[in-house]
């Protein structure tokens, strides 16, 4: 299971470690924590995940850049983020491109296309949901594969550099002309 991003609050930490102590005596898994943050923060999390049983499954990978940026999709298995607000959530279609099945909350701005295209789950900040949600993926493998085909679909056809920049092109160009289509 992957967490990567920045290490925050508002990522939903406070969510996923409580969801993840429920599922410990049901699942052998490992959640890998890649990304930046409050070193004072992080050492929270550490104690929180250690109270709750489960420090010895919790990699502090760190960030990773360059070469090594994408290895953690690669050796991971499902893509989590339970955050109370996300924009875009950038790491959520890196995920997705990588063949991932992700789960995240109704509040990451991807939510509704992670949804309508089946490219994972979907689930409220809530410890209950989230841990139901993990639980269904770890138990059939060939749903995280379905989702992972979904999602690699959705970026290609959706998100690649290529498709925004036509479709901002697109805008630019009707709002030049004095309209916008689909909005007159």
């Amino acid at each position: 299971i992957l967490f990567y991003g920045r290490i925050h609050p508002k990522k939903g930490f406070d969510i996923l470690l409580p969801a993840l102590a429920t599922l410990k005596s049901r699942y052998d898994f490992r959640l890998v924590v890649a990304g930046p943050g409050d070193e004072s923060y992080i050492a929270s999390l550490k104690a929180e995940a250690e109270r709750r049983g489960i420090s010895s499954r919790v990699v502090w990978a760190g960030m990773f850049s360059g070469a090594e940026r994408l290895s953690p999709f690669l050796d991971s298995d499902i893509f989590v983020l339970p955050s109370y607000n996300e924009n875009f959530g950038i790491a959520v279609a890196e995920a997705m491109a990588c063949g991932m099945a992700v789960i995240v909350s109704d509040q990451v701005d991807l939510c509704i296309a992670v949804h309508d295209a089946q490219a994972g789950l979907v689930v409220s900040c809530d410890t209950g949901e989230l841990a139901t949600g993990i639980a269904k993926l770890l138990d059939d493998p060939a749903l995280r594969v379905r989702f992972g085909a979904n999602g690699r679909r959705l970026v290609q056809e959706q998100f690649r550099w290529d498709r925004v920049a036509a479709r901002l092109h697109h805008l630019y160009e009707s709002a030049r002309r004095g309209r916008v289509e689909g909005n007159e």
